[in-house]
């Protein structure tokens, strides 16, 4: 499993090279959960300072899942691979919750809400005006309590792995 982006984050693009070279040229190839290139990939990174590449200027799309592959090069014209530096692929998954919530959330402050939560197992919740939702998501290893009004959404998330309470 790899890092957990919600849909819109930056996606942080970055490579520390070995020996910390800074005369080379890097570039990120973004594929989706089918591993397809994401729309304006590849994406160059700039050198920022000791060998270190960095850029975020992509959001992380509305797909399960990307791999992020790296390829580093000797100089500017992306035609000879440095055959020192092989740095591995690295994952980025979908936070499909906090997504989720973070949706709830922003329907209830605009009013109304209608949303859908979509995981291993299906939600579905409608509410406008003051109307109560309460709605249950049990996928394993993560269980949420939504509940609350258009003027106030609570959501308590409870797994192995996290604890916390969300209120807006």
């Amino acid at each position: 499993m790899g890092i957990a982006l919600k849909v819109g984050e930056k996606i942080p693009l970055f490579l520390l090279t070995e020996n910390r070279v800074t005369n080379r040229v890097v570039r990120a190839r973004v594929l989706n959960a089918i591993g397809v290139e994401i729309v304006g990939s590849p994406f160059t990174l700039p050198h920022l300072a000791d060998g270190e590449y960095f850029n975020d200027s992509e959001l992380m799309p509305n797909t399960p899942s990307i791999i992020v592959s790296y390829d580093v090069f000797d100089g500017p014209g992306f035609t000879n691979k440095s055959s020192d530096l092989l740095p591995d692929d690295e994952r980025f998954d979908l936070d499909e919750i906090g997504s989720a919530i973070d949706d709830l959330k922003q329907a209830a402050r605009s009013g109304g809400l209608e949303a859908v939560i979509s995981t291993d197992n299906e939600l579905e919740a409608t509410i406008s005006g003051n109307n109560e939702l309460e709605a249950i998501v049990d996928t394993a290893p993560l269980e949420a309590v939504i509940s609350g009004t258009s003027n106030e959404l609570e959501a308590i998330i409870e797994s192995t792995e996290l604890e916390g309470e969300i209120k807006c």
